[in-house]
């Protein structure tokens, strides 16, 4: 997940003076925003690209075919069974 100042900078839209206090400590420190932007695009590159989600969406269904192979609904021929070897899925949230 995103993590609040490493990948990103949040702020409450609610109050104007959480914006301001953020944007004036990171218009004083440049490097840091850099960094923090750098990161944002490291981690969105890495995880939310249209392959990622549908690596993430082909993972899930092979750990569902593993736990429920009745869902299945007939493909042919059936795969073997084996664990899965993904460590992150859609069956698992």
């Amino acid at each position: 997940p995103l993590v609040d100042g490493v990948h990103l900078v949040v702020y409450d839209h609610a109050d104007r003076s959480d914006l301001e206090r953020k944007l004036r400590y990171y218009l004083a420190r440049p490097e840091e925003a850099a960094r923090v932007a750098a990161n944002g695009l490291a981690h969105v590159l890495r995880h939310h690209r249209a392959v990622s989600r549908v690596d993430y969406v082909l993972r899930s269904l092979a750990d569902k075919w593993q736990a429920h192979p009745e869902d299945d609904h007939g493909r042919w021929p059936r795969p073997p069974l084996r664990k899965a070897p993904y460590s992150e899925t859609g069956f698992q949230i």
